[in-house]
Protein backbone atom coordinates (compact mmCIF):
# COMPACT_ATOMS: atom_id res chain seq x y z
CA UNK A 1 0.00 0.00 0.00
CA UNK A 2 2.87 2.34 0.85
CA UNK A 3 4.43 1.70 -2.56
CA UNK A 4 1.10 2.68 -4.25
CA UNK A 5 0.90 5.93 -2.27
CA UNK A 6 4.50 6.70 -3.17
CA UNK A 7 3.84 6.14 -6.86
CA UNK A 8 0.73 8.33 -6.81
CA UNK A 9 2.56 11.09 -4.94
CA UNK A 10 5.44 11.02 -7.42
CA UNK A 11 3.06 11.15 -10.39
CA UNK A 12 1.16 14.04 -8.78
CA UNK A 13 4.44 15.86 -8.12
CA UNK A 14 5.53 15.45 -11.75
CA UNK A 15 2.20 16.89 -12.95
CA UNK A 16 2.54 19.84 -10.57
CA UNK A 17 6.06 20.54 -11.88
CA UNK A 18 4.81 20.40 -15.46
CA UNK A 19 2.01 22.86 -14.63
CA UNK A 20 4.45 25.14 -12.86
CA UNK A 21 6.85 25.14 -15.81
CA UNK A 22 3.99 25.95 -18.20
CA UNK A 23 2.72 28.80 -16.02
CA UNK A 24 6.21 30.26 -15.56
CA UNK A 25 6.71 30.08 -19.32
CA UNK A 26 3.49 31.97 -19.88
CA UNK A 27 4.56 34.65 -17.40
CA UNK A 28 7.87 35.19 -19.16
CA UNK A 29 6.12 35.26 -22.51
CA UNK A 30 3.73 38.01 -21.32
CA UNK A 31 6.62 40.00 -19.91
CA UNK A 32 8.55 39.63 -23.17
CA UNK A 33 5.55 40.73 -25.27
CA UNK A 34 4.99 43.80 -23.13
CA UNK A 35 2.05 46.17 -23.65
CA UNK A 36 1.60 45.44 -27.34
CA UNK A 37 -0.96 42.70 -26.56
CA UNK A 38 -3.44 45.10 -24.89
CA UNK A 39 -5.94 46.86 -27.17
CA UNK A 40 -7.22 49.26 -24.54
CA UNK A 41 -4.78 52.12 -24.42
CA UNK A 42 -6.35 53.75 -21.38
CA UNK A 43 -5.13 52.15 -18.22
CA UNK A 44 -3.12 49.61 -20.18
CA UNK A 45 -0.27 49.67 -17.73
CA UNK A 46 -2.60 48.91 -14.82
CA UNK A 47 -4.21 46.03 -16.71
CA UNK A 48 -0.84 44.64 -17.69
CA UNK A 49 0.42 44.71 -14.13
CA UNK A 50 -2.83 43.15 -12.90
CA UNK A 51 -2.43 40.30 -15.41
CA UNK A 52 1.15 39.68 -14.34
CA UNK A 53 0.08 39.77 -10.70
CA UNK A 54 -2.60 37.11 -11.28
CA UNK A 55 -0.10 34.91 -13.13
CA UNK A 56 2.41 35.18 -10.29
CA UNK A 57 -0.31 34.24 -7.80
CA UNK A 58 -0.96 31.10 -9.85
CA UNK A 59 2.80 30.35 -9.88
CA UNK A 60 2.93 30.79 -6.10
CA UNK A 61 -0.04 28.46 -5.61
CA UNK A 62 1.46 25.80 -7.87
CA UNK A 63 4.77 26.09 -6.03
CA UNK A 64 2.96 25.49 -2.70
CA UNK A 65 1.30 22.45 -4.23
CA UNK A 66 4.73 21.03 -5.17
CA UNK A 67 6.02 21.72 -1.66
CA UNK A 68 3.03 19.91 -0.16
CA UNK A 69 3.55 16.88 -2.41
CA UNK A 70 7.26 16.74 -1.48
CA UNK A 71 6.43 16.93 2.23
CA UNK A 72 3.99 14.03 1.86
CA UNK A 73 6.75 11.79 0.44
CA UNK A 74 8.44 9.46 2.96
CA UNK A 75 11.93 10.35 4.16
CA UNK A 76 14.77 8.76 2.23
CA UNK A 77 17.34 6.46 3.82
CA UNK A 78 20.85 7.41 4.88
CA UNK A 79 22.93 9.20 2.28
CA UNK A 80 25.31 6.90 0.43
CA UNK A 81 28.96 7.84 0.88
CA UNK A 82 30.57 8.45 -2.51
CA UNK A 83 34.10 8.87 -1.16
CA UNK A 84 36.40 10.86 -3.41
CA UNK A 85 33.86 10.65 -6.24
CA UNK A 86 31.67 13.07 -4.33
CA UNK A 87 34.31 15.77 -4.76
CA UNK A 88 34.09 15.77 -8.55
CA UNK A 89 31.40 18.45 -8.58
CA UNK A 90 33.15 20.82 -6.19
CA UNK A 91 34.97 22.70 -8.96
CA UNK A 92 32.94 22.46 -12.19
CA UNK A 93 35.03 25.08 -14.03
CA UNK A 94 36.54 23.25 -16.99
CA UNK A 95 39.80 25.23 -16.98
CA UNK A 96 40.41 24.36 -13.33
CA UNK A 97 39.19 20.78 -13.58
CA UNK A 98 42.06 18.58 -15.00
CA UNK A 99 40.17 15.28 -15.01
CA UNK A 100 39.46 15.36 -18.74
CA UNK A 101 43.07 16.18 -19.64
CA UNK A 102 44.33 13.43 -17.37
CA UNK A 103 41.99 10.88 -18.93
CA UNK A 104 43.05 12.02 -22.41
CA UNK A 105 46.75 11.62 -21.56
CA UNK A 106 46.07 8.20 -20.07
CA UNK A 107 44.34 7.11 -23.26
CA UNK A 108 47.25 8.35 -25.39
CA UNK A 109 49.79 6.48 -23.28
CA UNK A 110 47.66 3.35 -23.44
CA UNK A 111 47.63 3.55 -27.23
CA UNK A 112 51.41 4.02 -27.30
CA UNK A 113 51.83 1.03 -24.99
CA UNK A 114 49.80 -1.19 -27.32
CA UNK A 115 51.86 0.01 -30.27
CA UNK A 116 55.21 -0.68 -28.57
CA UNK A 117 54.02 -4.09 -27.39
CA UNK A 118 53.15 -5.00 -30.99
CA UNK A 119 56.59 -3.93 -32.23
CA UNK A 120 58.35 -5.78 -29.39
CA UNK A 121 56.35 -8.92 -30.15
CA UNK A 122 57.44 -8.78 -33.79
CA UNK A 123 61.12 -8.32 -32.89
CA UNK A 124 61.16 -11.04 -30.23
CA UNK A 125 59.36 -13.48 -32.48
CA UNK A 126 61.98 -13.02 -35.20
CA UNK A 127 64.90 -13.41 -32.77
CA UNK A 128 63.47 -16.15 -30.57
CA UNK A 129 66.21 -18.65 -31.35
CA UNK A 130 68.93 -16.22 -30.31
CA UNK A 131 67.45 -16.02 -26.81
CA UNK A 132 67.64 -19.75 -26.19
CA UNK A 133 70.58 -21.48 -24.58
CA UNK A 134 70.95 -23.84 -27.53
CA UNK A 135 71.88 -23.25 -31.16
CA UNK A 136 69.10 -24.41 -33.44
CA UNK A 137 68.45 -23.33 -36.99
CA UNK A 138 64.91 -22.20 -37.69
CA UNK A 139 65.06 -23.74 -41.17
CA UNK A 140 65.56 -27.24 -39.75
CA UNK A 141 62.29 -29.02 -39.24
CA UNK A 142 61.32 -30.40 -35.88
CA UNK A 143 61.39 -33.94 -37.24
CA UNK A 144 64.95 -33.54 -38.50
CA UNK A 145 66.05 -32.00 -35.21
CA UNK A 146 64.75 -34.99 -33.31
CA UNK A 147 66.60 -37.31 -35.66
CA UNK A 148 69.93 -35.51 -35.13
CA UNK A 149 69.66 -35.58 -31.34
CA UNK A 150 71.62 -33.44 -28.91
CA UNK A 151 75.37 -33.16 -29.43
CA UNK A 152 76.36 -30.32 -27.12
CA UNK A 153 75.24 -32.19 -24.01
CA UNK A 154 76.74 -35.50 -25.14
CA UNK A 155 80.43 -34.72 -24.67
CA UNK A 156 82.22 -37.89 -23.48
CA UNK A 157 83.40 -37.92 -19.85
CA UNK A 158 87.07 -38.16 -20.79
CA UNK A 159 86.80 -34.77 -22.54
CA UNK A 160 85.52 -33.23 -19.30
CA UNK A 161 88.33 -34.94 -17.36
CA UNK A 162 90.95 -33.58 -19.77
CA UNK A 163 89.56 -30.05 -19.44
CA UNK A 164 89.61 -30.22 -15.62
CA UNK A 165 93.18 -31.56 -15.69
CA UNK A 166 94.28 -28.64 -17.87
CA UNK A 167 92.60 -26.17 -15.49
CA UNK A 168 94.49 -27.69 -12.54
CA UNK A 169 97.74 -27.06 -14.38
CA UNK A 170 97.01 -23.34 -14.87
CA UNK A 171 97.05 -22.35 -11.18
CA UNK A 172 98.28 -25.36 -9.20
CA UNK A 173 99.00 -23.38 -6.03
CA UNK A 174 95.97 -21.07 -6.01
CA UNK A 175 93.01 -23.06 -7.32
CA UNK A 176 92.55 -26.78 -6.74
CA UNK A 177 89.77 -28.53 -8.65
CA UNK A 178 88.53 -31.96 -7.66
CA UNK A 179 86.10 -33.75 -10.00
CA UNK A 180 83.46 -36.22 -8.82
CA UNK A 181 80.38 -37.83 -10.34
CA UNK A 182 78.12 -38.72 -7.41
CA UNK A 183 74.93 -38.52 -9.45
CA UNK A 184 75.73 -40.33 -12.67
CA UNK A 185 77.44 -38.85 -15.70
CA UNK A 186 77.07 -35.21 -14.62
CA UNK A 187 80.30 -33.92 -13.17
CA UNK A 188 80.59 -31.87 -9.99
CA UNK A 189 83.68 -29.74 -9.48
CA UNK A 190 84.81 -29.03 -5.93
CA UNK A 191 86.96 -25.92 -6.13
CA UNK A 192 89.22 -24.71 -3.33
CA UNK A 193 90.52 -21.19 -3.89
CA UNK A 194 93.51 -20.75 -1.60
CA UNK A 195 92.24 -20.39 1.95
CA UNK A 196 89.56 -17.92 0.92
CA UNK A 197 86.58 -19.94 -0.19
CA UNK A 198 85.24 -23.19 -1.57
CA UNK A 199 82.78 -23.68 -4.39
CA UNK A 200 80.72 -26.37 -6.07
CA UNK A 201 80.24 -26.15 -9.84
CA UNK A 202 77.67 -28.48 -11.37
CA UNK A 203 78.37 -29.43 -14.98
CA UNK A 204 76.09 -30.99 -17.53
CA UNK A 205 78.60 -32.17 -20.07
CA UNK A 206 80.63 -28.95 -20.62
CA UNK A 207 77.81 -26.58 -19.65
CA UNK A 208 77.87 -24.98 -16.20
CA UNK A 209 74.43 -25.44 -14.67
CA UNK A 210 74.86 -24.08 -11.14
CA UNK A 211 77.45 -22.55 -8.81
CA UNK A 212 77.42 -22.50 -5.02
CA UNK A 213 80.12 -20.58 -3.14
CA UNK A 214 80.82 -21.04 0.55
CA UNK A 215 83.42 -20.04 3.08
CA UNK A 216 86.63 -22.02 3.43
CA UNK A 217 85.47 -23.30 6.83
CA UNK A 218 82.06 -24.50 5.60
CA UNK A 219 81.28 -28.03 4.48
CA UNK A 220 80.26 -28.56 0.84
CA UNK A 221 78.06 -31.62 1.62
CA UNK A 222 79.13 -33.82 -1.32
CA UNK A 223 77.29 -36.88 -0.04
CA UNK A 224 75.79 -39.48 -2.36
CA UNK A 225 73.11 -40.31 0.22
CA UNK A 226 71.94 -36.68 0.30
CA UNK A 227 72.58 -35.24 -3.17
CA UNK A 228 70.18 -32.34 -2.57
CA UNK A 229 72.49 -30.98 0.15
CA UNK A 230 74.85 -29.49 -2.45
CA UNK A 231 72.22 -26.83 -3.25
CA UNK A 232 72.38 -25.36 0.26
CA UNK A 233 73.74 -21.82 0.37
CA UNK A 234 76.36 -20.30 2.63
CA UNK A 235 75.39 -18.92 5.99
CA UNK A 236 77.53 -15.84 5.36
CA UNK A 237 76.06 -12.94 3.41
CA UNK A 238 79.35 -12.16 1.64
CA UNK A 239 79.51 -15.62 0.06
CA UNK A 240 75.81 -15.49 -0.77
CA UNK A 241 76.59 -12.38 -2.81
CA UNK A 242 79.53 -14.13 -4.47
CA UNK A 243 77.22 -17.04 -5.35
CA UNK A 244 74.78 -14.66 -7.07
CA UNK A 245 77.60 -12.99 -9.03
CA UNK A 246 79.07 -16.35 -10.01
CA UNK A 247 75.75 -17.50 -11.45
CA UNK A 248 75.53 -14.24 -13.38
CA UNK A 249 79.02 -14.89 -14.74
CA UNK A 250 77.96 -18.43 -15.67
CA UNK A 251 75.30 -16.97 -17.95
CA UNK A 252 77.64 -14.25 -19.22
CA UNK A 253 80.40 -16.64 -20.34
CA UNK A 254 77.99 -19.22 -21.76
CA UNK A 255 78.89 -20.16 -25.33
CA UNK A 256 77.19 -23.17 -26.96
CA UNK A 257 79.63 -23.18 -29.88
CA UNK A 258 82.76 -23.21 -27.71
CA UNK A 259 81.79 -24.70 -24.33
CA UNK A 260 85.37 -25.48 -23.30
CA UNK A 261 86.37 -21.84 -23.81
CA UNK A 262 83.33 -20.78 -21.77
CA UNK A 263 84.37 -23.00 -18.84
CA UNK A 264 87.97 -21.74 -18.96
CA UNK A 265 86.83 -18.12 -19.10
CA UNK A 266 84.59 -18.66 -16.10
CA UNK A 267 87.40 -20.32 -14.12
CA UNK A 268 89.82 -17.48 -14.91
CA UNK A 269 87.21 -14.97 -13.79
CA UNK A 270 86.41 -16.97 -10.64
CA UNK A 271 90.10 -17.21 -9.69
CA UNK A 272 90.08 -13.43 -9.04
CA UNK A 273 88.12 -14.07 -5.84
CA UNK A 274 91.31 -15.27 -4.17
CA UNK A 275 91.79 -11.61 -3.22
CA UNK A 276 88.23 -11.26 -1.92
CA UNK A 277 89.34 -9.93 1.49
CA UNK A 278 92.67 -8.35 0.50
CA UNK A 279 91.82 -6.17 -2.52
CA UNK A 280 90.06 -2.81 -2.04
CA UNK A 281 87.17 -1.60 -4.15
CA UNK A 282 88.26 0.04 -7.39
CA UNK A 283 85.38 2.52 -7.11
CA UNK A 284 85.58 3.84 -3.55
CA UNK A 285 89.01 2.54 -2.50
CA UNK A 286 87.61 0.92 0.66
CA UNK A 287 87.83 -2.67 1.81
CA UNK A 288 84.36 -2.77 3.38
CA UNK A 289 81.03 -1.26 2.44
CA UNK A 290 77.97 -2.14 4.52
CA UNK A 291 80.27 -4.59 6.33
CA UNK A 292 80.89 -6.50 3.08
CA UNK A 293 84.07 -6.83 0.99
CA UNK A 294 84.10 -6.08 -2.77
CA UNK A 295 82.06 -9.09 -3.92
CA UNK A 296 81.69 -8.04 -7.57
CA UNK A 297 84.31 -8.79 -10.22
CA UNK A 298 84.19 -7.19 -13.65
CA UNK A 299 83.64 -9.74 -16.41
CA UNK A 300 86.30 -8.22 -18.68
CA UNK A 301 89.21 -7.33 -16.40
CA UNK A 302 88.20 -8.91 -13.03
CA UNK A 303 88.39 -5.52 -11.29
CA UNK A 304 86.98 -5.63 -7.75
CA UNK A 305 83.95 -3.51 -6.87
CA UNK A 306 81.41 -3.28 -4.11
CA UNK A 307 77.91 -4.07 -5.31
CA UNK A 308 76.94 -0.41 -4.82
CA UNK A 309 80.06 0.92 -6.57
CA UNK A 310 80.02 -1.11 -9.76
CA UNK A 311 77.72 1.40 -11.47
Amino acid sequence: MAETVNSESIIQGIKCIQNLRFTVGEVFKKVADGLSDHDNKEGKEQAFLQDIHQSLLIVNKQFRDITQVVNDLPERGPVMSLGNAGLLNQDPVQDRFPLFNQLLNTYKWSEKLHEHVGVAHTILSSTLNTLKRSTTLSSISAKRMRRLGPTLHAVPPHAVDSLVASLNLLFPQEMIIHLTRPMGSSAILKITLGQTLRAVVVLRSLIIEWVVVKAYSEDLHLDERQPEAIWSTSRYKAFQKVTDHANSAMLHFYSPNMPDIAVKSFMLWFRSYITLFSQPCHGCGKFLSDNLPPTWRDFRNTTAYHENCKQ
